[in-house]
């Protein structure tokens, strides 16, 4: 996959390297609780109490994994909606590869490698780049000709 910004080969995501990050962990783990056990001095075993301790610090670290990667996923739930929220506000952001500031309406919202990026004036913005946003002010005729007993009779 290319990365449509850049153009360069897409590199993995977040989510991919804690998970391949918690795989080779869980890997060298085994390996050297297998390693341990298998060059141990048989006169003088393993004590049961340290490999149920070291057994209980790996299904701790399991466990923790799993927090990371949901948190993960629920940081991106939140990115998405908070991006998708962001359509037809007036939107700041600053474009992250020439640092110019970006000002207009969002209409849009693109998802670059999971990572949600705003549409702004035709232009990628991505959501943590935002400086600042609000509603857009309406100026069309009705309302701006419109006195204060219009509104009454509606």
């Amino acid at each position: 996959m290319i990365n449509a910004i850049t153009g360069a080969p897409a590199t993995e995501t977040p989510e991919q390297s804690i998970a391949g990050a918690a795989s080779a962990d869980s890997d060298m783990f085994l390996q050297l609780l297998v390693a341990q056990v298998r060059y141990q001095d048989p006169l003088e075993p393993m004590n049961n109490n340290e490999a149920m301790a070291q057994t209980a610090q790996f299904t701790m670290v399991e466990q923790m994994t799993k927090v990371a990667e949901q948190q993960q996923e629920l940081l991106a739930f939140q990115q998405a909606t908070l991006a998708t929220g962001m359509i037809g506000r007036a939107a700041t952001g600053i474009d992250e590869f020439s640092g110019e500031v970006i000002t207009g309406v969002v209409s849009a919202v693109e998802f670059n490698q999971g990572d949600p990026q705003l549409v702004i004036d035709g232009q990628l913005v991505a959501v943590d780049s935002i400086v600042s946003t609000s509603d857009v002010e309406d100026e069309s005729p009705e309302q701006s000709e419109a006195g204060p007993n219009d509104e009454a009779q509606m």
